[in-house]
């Protein structure tokens, strides 16, 4: 597992992706060593609740879940690990 995109996830140490954004809906991207992830709200587009759906990808990522989704409660977000 790529321990600097766990750093970097628990750190909150994102960033728009523009490059990656689709129909209305915003990517951003938290980059590792040699992966990076992607994550985007796929409800509706708008940016994500960061402080509280990070620390529950951050799980998935650990346990090496290279995709999935979580929920804040009223939007579902997508998240998606690839590598460099």
């Amino acid at each position: 597992m790529d321990k600097q995109l766990i750093k970097a996830i628990s750190r909150r140490d994102f960033e728009h992706s523009i490059e990656d954004d689709f129909e209305n809906t915003s990517v951003y991207k938290v980059q590792g060593d040699e992966t990076y992830m992607l994550f985007w709200n796929s409800s509706n587009g708008e940016e994500p609740e960061y402080r509280y759906v990070l620390p529950l990808i951050l799980e998935y990522v650990i346990d090496e879940n290279m995709e999935g989704s979580v929920s804040d409660g009223w939007n579902e977000i997508m998240f998606e690990v690839r590598y460099n």
